[in-house]
């Protein structure tokens, strides 16, 4: 047993010594021992998207040339209806990725440091 797994089963024995679960009539679960199924049980998740954190970034106005938007259309294609099912690492390697190979870097003010050094 975890030094983390004593302590909460520590904790566990002391709140049901003193009745303090059992006075309020909530249930407790221990971070480390709880299974998905037991907290799918006794929550309720909702996704909540809001997407006022990128709405300045989309009303920001670019010309796209059409070679982009060609580039773009043929990766939406490609790939679009199995975004959102992506995990990370295919998100990059079959979307993001692509895209930021398109940008030409060394056009910028700043110089960029290699996202593999980081």
């Amino acid at each position: 047993m975890s030094e983390l797994e004593r302590i909460e089963q520590l904790e566990r024995e002391i709140r049901e010594l003193k009745g303090l679960d059992r006075q309020r009539g909530i249930e407790t679960f221990s971070y480390s021992q709880i299974s998905l199924k037991d907290l799918k049980k006794v929550t309720f998740l909702k996704k909540i998207f809001d997407n006022r954190p990128f709405d300045e970034w989309f009303s920001f106005s670019k010309e796209i040339n059409e070679d982009d938007r060609l580039f773009l259309e043929i990766l939406l294609s490609k790939y679009g209806q199995l975004l959102k099912s992506y995990k990370e690492e295919t998100l990059k390697a079959n979307f993001i990725i692509p895209i930021i190979n398109r940008v030409n870097f060394s056009l910028l003010r700043w110089k960029p440091l290699l996202f593999m050094k980081r």
